[in-house]
């Protein structure tokens, strides 16, 4: 569920103000470096607390910290969240600022339609522009390249010198850093060394949904904060342009007198500068400052606009580095319930993040085989022989469910728990899982003629069909992959309370799916521990012979 209203944080960072637009997914609060918000400070407990939206509404969680988390003075362990509450965590005070979820790339009733001054597509012109003298600008207009009037040569050398010292600091800098946030970080800090800005916003756009969002907000110190919100006239004209801009004494252009996103802020002059990467938009720098009596100047175009150029590549890495690793986890995840061939579905399907597998309503099949006898079995093998024949009867029994595409959940002692109808939909998981139960029952026979001589196994397997709760399960820090609900008991207690040794016994709602492909042989009802109603179950014969 996307937010109705986007949650910012704020708190104040050497001279200037961090602001952190919180994730719809939530953000965990904490002084471990992998926290989404790093409070690096003994008074903060690893993972310290967690922001979710839930029910329609930000709500703040402490996750059984040391020291407590506030709201205000007051203690807490869950509160909603309001405009203009602070958290307090240790030392660190964070104000939280809600404000309605839309898209700063939305255009204004006036657009800016007036001539872009810096081209970002070409590194080399765009050093070029920035050097060359710029033509005396008119008030109330938008300055940038145009037809250069006679300047001073020391003008020029000095101009040539901060390029040089801009390219040097800024790819020195830039390129030390791999984390996304750590380069974004540092795209801010450049900004706030080389320009007389008041405000900063670093924003990137999704690269699924296009959407423009903001990923670094920042405030200089002694500015009037205010609500941050962006000229979304001045941004629009940029992304389209892909052209960095400047606008000077907007009170004084009528062109964008009914603009009400630049006007309402009381914005003097602002510039804007795309994070153009190999022909591609991939976000923005965006600078504005109140203050009249220091406007921005070409040379301060030119210095964004070749910070912009330098952090664009940087980004663009640190973000393939971002993706390559969130991809990597996912994989590693899934690794543990799926099939090799299933990952790759799933992971081509969707751009879900570590934490994205989240909980919902699924109607699934869920199977239990458990090994009978395998505990008087185990009394008379030594640790090494139990260890090795469980591990050959778990590999062909999980090599049959990723076969038919199921997830295996867990091993439970000597018994295998799995699903089929999720993550992916699977329309016939009730046959894939009798399919797989079949293949399991043959393979086991399979490995007893290979032990001729040896204590024979057996298997019990009970499967049933129906809603669930599926999704991530546990702690913060450790969480499964699993099911939960009254389908996956029932499941359970057919493996345990009805089929015999090499049988697989199925509910009502599995044999309706499956009956036109198995053989199925009604059984006497049964009732089942914890239910207060008998239950018809059936025993799995075989595959309907067709012809």
């Amino acid at each position: 569920m996307s937010p109705r209203q986007t949650l910012s944080l704020l708190r104040p960072v050497g001279e200037h103000y961090e602001w952190r637009t919180v994730a719809t997914s939530g953000a965990v609060i904490g002084r471990k470096e992998t926290c989404d918000v790093v409070l690096a400070s003994v008074d903060v407990s690893r993972q310290h607390a967690e922001i979710r939206y839930e029910r329609e509404r930000w709500v703040v969680r402490d996750l059984g910290s040391s020291n407590g988390t506030f709201v205000g003075t007051t203690r807490v362990t869950e509160h909603e969240l309001r405009t203009g509450e602070r958290i307090r965590i240790g030392g660190f005070e964070l104000e939280c600022r809600l404000a309605a979820a839309e898209s700063v790339a939305v255009v204004d009733s006036t657009v800016a339609t007036a001539s872009v001054r810096m081209d970002m597509r070409n590194f080399d012109a765009l050093v070029s522009q920035v050097l060359e003298p710029p033509k005396a600008p008119a008030r109330g207009g938008l300055a940038g390249v145009a037809k250069p009037v006679p300047a001073a040569k020391p003008d020029t050398e000095r101009g040539a010198r901060r390029v040089v010292q801009l390219l040097h600091g800024a790819a020195n800098a830039l390129m030390a850093q791999d984390d996304l946030n750590a380069t974004l970080e540092r795209v801010v800090g450049l900004v706030f060394d080389h320009l007389p800005a008041e405000r900063c916003f670093v924003l990137l756009k999704d690269e699924q949904s296009e959407r423009l969002t903001p990923r670094i907000e920042r405030a200089a110190a002694g500015s009037t904060v205010g609500e941050l919100r962006l000229s979304r006239n001045i941004v629009e004209a940029a992304l389209r342009s892909q052209q960095s801009m400047l606008v000077r004494d907007i009170s004084a252009d009528q062109r964008f007198a009914s603009a009400e996103s630049i006007v309402s802020l009381g914005i003097c002059s602002a510039m804007c500068a795309p994070l153009t990467h190999m022909g591609r938009v991939g976000g923005l720098i965006y600078v504005d400052r109140a203050n009249a009596a220091e406007e921005f100047s070409h040379d301060d175009l030119g210095a964004l606009s070749i910070l912009a150029a330098i952090s664009a590549s940087a980004v663009e890495r640190a973000r393939m580095r971002e993706n390559l690793e969130r991809e990597r986890k996912v994989r590693e995840r899934l690794a543990r319930y799926h099939a090799p061939s299933v990952i790759e579905r799933i992971v081509s399907s969707s751009d879900r993040d570590e934490g994205a597998m989240e909980s919902e309503e699924r109607d699934v099949t869920v199977v239990f085989a458990d090994i009978s006898g395998f505990t008087s079995l185990a009394e008379e093998l030594g640790a090494r022989e139990v260890t090795t024949t469980l591990n050959q009867v778990f590999g062909v029994l999980t090599e049959e469910v990723f076969r038919e595409a199921g997830t295996l959940d867990k091993f439970i002692g000597d018994a295998l728990m799995a699903f089929f109808g999720a993550p992916l939909q699977q329309p016939d998981h009730a046959l894939r899982a009798v399919r797989a139960a079949h293949a399991m029952q043959r393979r086991i026979a399979e490995l007893n003629a290979r032990r001729a001589g040896e204590r024979q196994l057996g298997l019990r397997i009970g499967i049933n069909t129906g809603t669930v709760i599926v999704g991530d399960v546990g702690a913060l820090d450790r969480r499964d992959y699993t099911v939960i609900g009254d389908t996956v008991n029932v499941a359970s207690r057919l493996e345990s309370s009805v089929a015999r040794s090499g049988q697989i016994v199925i509910g009502p709602a599995t044999y309706q799916a499956v009956k036109d492909w198995f053989v199925c042989e009604p059984l006497a009802p049964v009732q089942l521990k914890g239910r207060s109603v008998s239950m018809q179950s059936y025993l799995v014969r075989g595959p309907v012979r067709r012809g």
